[in-house]
């Protein structure tokens, strides 16, 4: 792996051609494409992490560099971001920075839902006791929807739309799709109470 030299544009292009390849075929047959992006061992596919079933992942770093790399496969969208530097902290700082900028580009590519559809999300949510993580209740602040989220850790994340009906966590790789009078994330649905 520290053998690979490229540049941040590079990684776009390639990014780009895969999610293009997924789709409709291209770079790649569509078959080889989603054979290389379906995970088969934890959340990788061939060397490249799936997260939420829809952004294809990959970071590295080695002594003096960092890289944080992520492409959606529903459209054409990739961030790419490369340190000459490397530590702990920046890190995990650069990944912050690629997830944020990656975010606000999905959330402006979508369609915005009107506070009234926003308002009919929002109530608590039945959740099975033995869920690693399920959005407990969702709520209005501010102008914005939260999910307030139960597993090990219990907290409260801003969501952002991605597509009708569906949402991702800010800071996070949780999406949830809204169906009636329900939610589902992680292949968990939960009923509106």
């Amino acid at each position: 792996a520290a053998g690979l030299w490229t540049t941040p544009t590079e990684l776009v292009k390639i990014g780009r051609a895969l999610s293009k390849s997924y789709r409709e075929g291209g770079l790649l047959r569509k078959k080889t494409a989603r054979r290389m992006l379906t995970p088969f061992m934890d959340s990788y596919g061939l060397g490249i992490q799936s997260f939420r079933g829809d952004i294809g992942y990959h970071d590295g770093w080695n002594e003096g560099f960092l890289t944080t790399w992520l492409f959606s496969l529903r459209e054409d969208l990739c961030v790419a971001v490369m340190f000459n530097r490397s530590t702990d902290e920046l890190d995990w700082k650069q990944t912050y920075i690629a997830i944020e900028l990656f975010q606000t580009a999905e959330e402006d590519l979508a369609e915005k839902p009107s506070k009234r559809s926003l308002k009919a999300l929002c109530g608590k949510y039945e959740h099975p006791d033995d869920a690693e993580i399920c959005v407990d209740e969702v709520f209005m602040q501010d102008g914005k929807l939260y999910a307030k989220f139960l597993g090990d850790d219990e907290f409260t994340s801003q969501l952002y739309p991605i597509g009708k009906k569906t949402f991702g966590r800010k800071g996070g790789f949780t999406k949830i799709i809204f169906g009636e009078n329900c939610l589902t994330t992680g292949g968990i649905t939960c009923k509106k109470l």
